[in-house]
C-alpha cells in the first residue's frame, strides 16, 4: 500500500513579538514526484494562516517558505496529493491511500 502518513508538526517561534519571521518547511519521504503537496499552517487558535498547494519539481528539494509570521505557536499539516484532486484519498476503514 502506497501511503505517506499525514505529517503533523508543531512549530514554535520564540522571538520578539514585534518582529516578523519566516518559516521554511522541507517535505521529505515522498514516494514519487507525481502530484503536489497540500500544506496548511494554522495559528494557536486553529485559525488558518496559510493554505497552499506546493508543486513538486522534477528534481531537487521540495520546500516552501511562509513569510511575515508573528511570533507564536503554529501547527502545520500536509499530505502528498499524488492524483491532484485536492483531497486526501482514503481506502477501506478510512486509511489514507496517498
Amino acid at each position: 500500500m502506497k501511503a505517506l502518513p499525514l505529517l503533523l508538526l508543531t512549530c514554535l517561534l520564540s522571538l520578539s513579538a514585534a518582529a516578523q519571521h519566516s518559516l521554511t518547511v522541507t517535505f521529505s519521504g515522498l514516494e514519487s514526484r507525481e502530484g503536489d503537496v497540500l500544506f496548511s499552517l494554522r495559528d494557536e487558535n486553529g485559525e488558518p494562516v496559510k493554505e497552499i498547494i506546493v508543486p513538486i519539481p522534477n528534481s531537487g528539494v521540495v520546500k516552501y517558505t511562509v513569510s511575515n509570521l508573528h511570533s507564536g505557536t503554529y501547527t502545520a499539516a500536509c499530505f502528498h496529493d499524488e492524483n491532484q484532486n485536492k483531497e486526501l484519498d482514503k481506502g477501506m476503514f478510512g486509511i489514507p491511500t496517498e
